[in-house]
């Protein structure tokens, strides 16, 4: 998944097996790139479908 909202040319993109390993990966993500605790009241990760950010989903 690509995380918006970062500085531009730092890394953006996570992953994970399941949603909430994929959220916790992105929180790090965040944390690590910007330098700041993963405070789960600083700063919210939320997940869009890529139709809702403008991004296309390859279809099969």
């Amino acid at each position: 998944m690509r995380v918006d909202g970062l500085p531009e040319g730092e890394q953006n993109v996570t992953q994970g097996r399941t949603w909430a390993e994929a959220h916790e990966n992105a929180r790090d993500l965040v944390s690590l790139v910007l330098g700041i605790d993963d405070d789960p009241a600083a700063y919210t990760v939320e997940f869009l479908p890529a139709e809702a950010s403008g991004e296309h989903t390859p279809t099969r």
